[in-house]
C-alpha cells in the first residue's frame, strides 16, 4: 500500500518529462492539470480500498469466513464496476468540473482536451 501511495504522483511524470521538451509551456501546464484531475479521482476512490479492508477483516473474524469474504469481494467488485461505469458515462462533466476547479489560463484549456 505504501508503494501505491508513493507512485501516485508518477502518473503525470511521463507526460511532464515529454512535454517539458516542447516549445509551448501551455502543453506542460495542460498535462499537469490533467494529471491533477486524475490524481484527485484516484484519491477520492480510495474509500473503496479502505472500506473493503475493514469489511474483509470483519469477515475473517466471523464463523463462516470464506462465505463472508466472498460476499465482501463481490460487493466491492460491484461497487468498483458501477463507479467505473459512472465515471465513464460522466467523463465530460467530471472533466469540466475539474477544469472549473483548477481555473487554468485560456491557452492551457485548449490543451486539456487534446
Amino acid at each position: 500500500m505504501i508503494i501505491a501511495n508513493v507512485t501516485t504522483p508518477l502518473l503525470g511524470l511521463v507526460d511532464t518529462a515529454m512535454l517539458g521538451h516542447m516549445q509551448s509551456t501551455a502543453m506542460l501546464a495542460g498535462a499537469s492539470v490533467g494529471a491533477l484531475i486524475i490524481t484527485q479521482i484516484y484519491w477520492v476512490c480510495g474509500f473503496l480500498r479502505m472500506s473493503s479492508t475493514g469489511l474483509s477483516a470483519q469477515a475473517k473474524g466471523q464463523q463462516n469466513a470464506k462465505l463472508a469474504s466472498a460476499k465482501v469481494l463481490w460487493q466491492t467488485a460491484l461497487v468498483a464496476v458501477l463507479l467505473g461505469l459512472m465515471l465513464w458515462a460522466l467523463q465530460m462533466p467530471v472533466l469540466h468540473a475539474g477544469i472549473a476547479l483548477s481555473n487554468p489560463a485560456e491557452d492551457v484549456q485548449g490543451h486539456l482536451t487534446a
